[in-house]
């Protein structure tokens, strides 16, 4: 009896670890697409509009400084396929009647400048 207790406490805390190992973070404005480490949703740019031809839908995220272009286009054609979507550029990608484009943008701020992600999808 005492060695199923400790199997059982032993699968419950390996189970919470891999659980919480696996969690992954999406855009609120776009549930189906990850969020990747270092991105912060700006969720007052978030667009969602639905029309008879399919969604239009833009979500935004501020980019954290060790994050380069390349990594972030890079983390994006490894997750985006999980989902179902086919890449067609590095930046660009077509699931079912959508497309997704992902542009990078960098604007000024007061503490200087900000990179920006918008992810946009399109009938």
């Amino acid at each position: 009896m005492k060695q199923v207790f400790i199997f059982l406490c032993v699968m419950l805390v390996c189970g919470s670890y891999i659980a919480s190992a696996s969690a992954q973070d999406f855009f609120n404005s776009v549930p189906d697409i990850p969020l990747m480490d270092g991105l912060v949703e700006i969720e007052d740019q978030a667009l969602s509009f639905d029309k008879p031809e399919g969604r239009i839908v833009i979500g935004a995220a501020s980019i954290g400084a060790d994050i380069d272009d390349s990594q972030l286009l890079s983390y994006y054609q490894r997750a985006l396929p999980q989902f179902g979507w086919r890449a067609v550029s590095t930046s660009s990608y077509v699931r079912n009647d959508e497309t997704l484009d992902i542009s990078i943008t960098e604007r000024e701020a007061s503490a200087g400048s900000d990179r920006i992600m918008e992810i946009i999808i399109t009938p």
